[in-house]
């Protein structure tokens, strides 16, 4: 579809024209609308002014440059992503739940009117502060790669889901986020971490920063730890009886402790209990101690000598 005539649709309240070639859509005669999706289009232009019903708008993948929001005060769902937007204004939006607008070109946003914000994405933007203290209620974050070098996220204790990898963080408090499940911050600057406080964590991706230590042993749930790339030179997860995923590699490890979990079942990628394991710990040939459990111990050492580690003892 090329062209799309809504003027005789006074009475209409959802509509889903995605994926289309569309470059213009005009809904001044749609008062009534309540849900919008007109996502994968060309539109450049979108004028909802007179929509101030709509509580669900997905225009993401368009061409659009300009976004007035301001008159659609019941919008609880705005996903905008992947467009040509520079500025996006939801302070009058103060029903707001979720908001997508990554890939734009948006260098400043206001939240601080959004306190019912639970789903945020704000990735691949030049955005340079990023305050949250207001969205309390936030449950997931994604700001990869916005260019930030802090963020607070002290005020936010509900989240349980955290992406910010790309970025230039040297410094990230956690201890006020215990309910976090899952963490991404690979890819930045970071020497310190402490998860000590966050004992639902399930999964955390540290890769490539500056680490020297990384305590798990207050995180039994976690089954999935990336910490490849960093300074460490020791590793205990012998307290992570649900690990099935751990890599390692190119770090400065002298002692693993592996004990009490499957890690050390395999190297590579494998079929266990139905799901995939991995385990790596290539790049780290000054490795001197391995502690796993009894049954693997000849595994292990057979897969060290593999690895040319000839210095490194299993027992």
């Amino acid at each position: 579809i090329t062209n799309l005539d809504l003027s005789q649709n006074v009475n209409l309240k959802s509509l889903d024209c995605s994926y289309n070639q569309l470059t213009n859509l005009d809904l001044s005669s749609n008062p009534l609308l309540t849900c919008l999706k007109c996502h994968n289009n060309q539109i450049s232009n979108l004028n909802i002014t007179q929509n101030n019903q709509l509580d669900t708008l997905f225009c993401l993948t368009n061409q659009i440059t300009n976004l007035d929001i301001s008159q659609n005060t019941a919008l609880k769902t705005l996903l905008c992503s992947s467009n040509q937007l520079s500025i996006l204004n939801t302070t009058s939006n103060i029903n707001l739940e979720t908001l997508e607008c990554h890939s734009n070109n948006i260098s400043n946003l206001n939240l601080n009117q959004n306190i019912l914000l639970t789903r945020l994405t704000c990735a691949y933007n030049p955005i340079t502060n990023l305050d949250l203290s207001q969205n309390i209620n936030l449950i997931y974050l994604n700001c990869d790669d916005i260019e930030i070098s802090n963020i607070n996220l002290t005020q936010n204790i509900n989240l349980e889901g955290l992406s910010c990898e790309d970025n230039n963080l040297s410094n990230l408090n956690l201890l006020q986020n215990i309910n976090l499940k899952e963490i991404n911050i690979k890819n930045n600057q970071l020497t310190v971490l402490d998860i000590s406080n966050n004992d639902s964590l399930e999964s955390i991706n540290c890769q490539n920063n500056q680490l020297t230590n990384l305590d798990v042993s207050n995180n039994n749930l976690l089954n999935y730890i990336d910490c490849q790339n960093n300074q460490l030179t020791n590793l205990d997860v012998s307290n992570n009886f649900n690990l099935i995923g751990l890599n390692c590699q190119n770090n400065l490890l002298t002692m693993l402790n592996l004990k009490n979990n499957i890690i050390e079942y395999s190297f590579d990628i494998s079929p266990v209990n139905g799901g995939l394991m991995s385990f790596s710990l290539i790049g780290n040939p000054t490795l001197q101690y391995i502690c796993a459990d009894e049954a693997q111990i000849n595994s292990i050492q057979n897969k060290i000598q593999a690895l040319g580690y000839i210095n490194c003892h299993v027992n």
